[in-house]
């Protein structure tokens, strides 16, 4: 069932097995996939079921710090998370592709990177993500999409691969999965409600209830034995700082990690692509969003992983779109244009990271969060390189001349990305990150954290499809941590046993 929190009593306490602060898809996912094990699942979301319900006013940031596009309304509270807003996009569908076995190494040429488990430990998620994302023609492969009509550019596969991106509708975060939950018995949902701290059990590093607040006035907490945090890469680290109640500087902070290592996909214009034969568009169509059967499918010219130990270069794809930000499938018969915008990982550092704000409060009375990122040496140097290994590439395979932006100037961004990663990055060692390999806050027996907040790197792919195939692989960490509290392993956590909501 879905509750608005407002209807409540204005105070009192609840009981659950299992909390899930945060109702967007990897909050959903979870839900969806622990409620098939029993009852006792309540999932709080800061947001209404629809519209604004005041719950906007909450997400302000402090960025004059930060070099990157303002966030602005790309943060969204609402049951469905920010995928109630993706309708606003040029194509209105949202982007999925996953990341690369690279993107979980550890790369000698970018500082702090490596994932603690490899791409094999992944990858079988992926395509239970792909349906989860509600895309009808998950295949990724190339072959299965390119014909005579709509071939692959015939660049170097060493320097750039053709990459698949696949298309989903955000209705299944929006309306259908809520819908699921509203039906299902051992979930509650309960909208309208903002976690504003986290309290640990006396005498014990385990997290006993979350408090809650809503903007009429309402205070309220939940007891239970496990939580997960999927609030999103803000609001993930913004709510372990904000638990200092025994900790001064926060559930999970003894290292003064949380909030740290901040990431983005920095989206910069790469140049203007001048075609050599006018007839490239109508040979090209591999590369624009087009409808195939059910689903919708583009491609993107991904840089490829020899390149990027050759070159020591972060993650990056150029996206072909025609001059003026037309959609290929209208542009006039003729027309040769490009405009070439790059999507390029950025590197981890501590030194760009999330903090609370000294003196600037919310409506609820809690500090709001500061950003502080900027661009450093590793990022400007491979955006350049990059974009002139490019312009090589489709000069030599007789595409075009790519004009690129002169030398020295700092990268033009394009739009905001959106993408917060990286504030409670995972790490089996808990002086090098947040959480270990299942996602458990280092040092918190029954405290998960799930979502973009965890990525070690963030790859060059929009990061939804890893979310959900984290939120999944979460899910079965769950049912084992359950499964050894069954034969009687302590689990020092507070509530009371699986049961509805109380």
């Amino acid at each position: 069932m879905i509750l608005d929190a407002r209807t409540l009593p204005r105070e009192g306490e609840l009981d659950a097995d299992l909390v899930i602060v945060g109702g967007g898809p990897a909050g959903l996912i979870l839900a969806r996939e622990i409620a098939r094990d029993g009852p006792g699942i309540l999932l709080v979301e800061s947001g209404g079921r629809g519209g604004d319900d005041g719950a906007q006013r909450l997400t302000a940031l402090d960025e004059s710090a930060s070099d990157l596009h303002p966030h602005g309304e790309t943060r969204w509270r609402q049951l469905g998370g920010t995928a109630t807003i993706w309708h606003r996009s040029a194509d209105r569908w949202a982007r999925y592709l996953p990341l690369t076995p690279l993107d979980l190494e550890r790369r000698d040429w970018v500082p702090d990177s490596g994932w603690p488990f490899a791409w094999e430990e992944l990858q079988p998620y992926v395509p239970r993500a792909l349906e989860g994302c509600g895309v009808e023609e998950p295949s990724l492969r190339v072959e299965d999409w390119e014909s005579a009509e709509a071939p692959r550019l015939p660049l170097d596969p060493s320097r750039f691969r053709t990459a698949i991106e696949t298309f989903g509708s955000p209705e299944v975060f929006t309306e259908r999965y809520p819908a699921e939950l509203a039906s299902e018995a051992g979930v509650t949902v309960l909208t309208n409600a903002t976690a504003v701290a986290l309290e640990q059990r006396g005498g014990s590093e385990a997290v006993e209830r979350v408090r809650l607040a809503s903007l009429g006035g309402e205070r309220r907490s939940v007891r239970a034995r496990r939580f997960v945090l999927a609030a999103g890469a803000i609001e993930n680290a913004r709510l372990l700082l904000l638990s200092n109640a025994r900790e001064p500087a926060g559930i999970g902070n003894r290292r003064g990690l949380v909030g740290r290592y901040l990431m983005e996909h920095a989206k910069v214009h790469a140049g203007i692509l001048t075609a050599r034969d006018p007839g490239l568009m109508e040979r090209t169509a591999l590369y624009d969003v087009r409808r195939l059967g059910a689903g919708m499918v583009g491609a993107k010219l991904a840089l490829a992983a020899e390149a990027q130990r050759e070159f020591g270069l972060l993650a990056s794809a150029a996206r072909l779109v025609r001059a003026g930000g037309i959609r290929w499938s209208r542009a006039s018969a003729g027309e040769h244009a490009f405009d070439v915008e790059l999507q390029t990982e950025l590197a981890p550092d501590p030194e760009n990271r999330l903090t609370l704000s000294a003196d600037v409060r919310d409506e609820l009375g809690m500090p709001r969060a500061s950003l502080r990122w900027r661009w450093g040496e590793l990022e400007l140097a491979s955006v350049r390189r990059t974009g002139r290994l490019l312009a090589t590439e489709l000069d030599t395979a007789g595409v075009g001349r790519l004009e690129i932006p002169p030398p020295g100037e700092r990268p033009e961004l394009t739009s905001p990305s959106s993408h917060q990663m990286g504030t409670t990055r995972m790490h089996d060692d808990p002086a090098r990150g947040v959480v270990d390999g299942a996602g458990r806050v280092h040092g918190v027996p029954n405290l998960w954290v799930s979502g973009a907040s965890t990525f070690p790197t963030g790859g060059y792919a929009n990061p939804t499809l890893t979310i959900v195939a984290l939120a999944l692989r979460l899910a079965d960490e769950l049912r084992r941590h359950a499964r050894a509290a069954e034969r009687g392993v302590a689990i020092d956590g507070g509530g009371r046993p699986p049961a509805a909501i109380r």
